[in-house]
């Protein structure tokens, strides 16, 4: 080979070289730039994760917080019980059960006796011996006249008419509240156990006057008042 063709055979290797060189570059910068590209979109797909975990957590929480809710206006509803308050998780419970071992900040709330409803039974007159009532949601008032039933419950049986062991007696009577009269017009006889021991009607029975200091008059005063 003469020195023409050597010096030639030289630069095609330089070139190859260089060329493989710059190629090499290249390929390298490609490689970085892929690689950032994945770091990014991994970051970014890691960021969504997180983001989606804490929406989670949000609504998880939410609902906790809903379920207790509940719980509390349950157990306040029941009443009467002592309702216990206490975190854990983050998130306040509110329960009629003892707080588990890992709660925090435990409070203990009395819940009050609920009032139980309005009888339409008022009593009217009690002592050691019998109690009077009247049933407040059949009473009628037309002007100086008053209608009305009657419960007398006794602690004791008792002998009336025809009738032994008697224990309650219902009664519907008018009321004269103007001129203090009563007048009988159906009576109940009840046994013990509830049970009817008779039944009487006083479709003709007159008008009888209230004698001053007796329970009778009691009854009367109050029933007359009533509007």
């Amino acid at each position: 080979m003469n020195r023409l063709t050597s010096t030639l055979v030289a630069l095609a290797l330089i070139v190859c070289a260089a060329s493989a060189s710059a190629q090499s570059a290249q390929d390298r910068a490609a490689t970085d730039a892929l690689k950032q590209n994945v770091r990014q979109h991994g970051e970014t797909i890691e960021g969504d994760a997180a983001a989606e975990e804490a929406a989670q957590a949000a609504a998880d929480t939410a609902a906790a917080a809903a379920d207790a809710a509940q719980t509390a206006a349950d157990a306040a509803a029941q009443g009467g019980r002592t309702l216990y308050s206490y975190v854990t998780g983050g998130v306040r419970y509110y329960t009629n059960k003892l707080p588990p071992a890992d709660a925090t900040d435990v409070r203990r709330i009395p819940m009050p006796v609920p009032v139980p409803p309005k009888s339409r039974w008022q009593v009217l007159f009690s002592n050691d011996e019998e109690s009077w009532s009247v049933d407040t949601e059949t009473l009628k008032r037309t002007g100086q006249t008053a209608n009305a039933w009657t419960r007398i419950f006794y602690t004791k049986p008792q002998e009336l008419g025809k009738s032994k062991g008697v224990m309650s007696v219902r009664g519907q009577s008018d009321y004269n509240c103007s001129g203090r009269e009563t007048r009988l017009t159906y009576v109940i006889l009840y046994g013990a156990k509830g049970e009817v021991l008779e039944t009487k009607s006083f479709p003709y029975l007159g008008p009888e006057t209230v004698i001053p200091d007796t329970i009778g008059e009691v009854v009367y005063d109050q029933i007359c008042a009533m509007q």
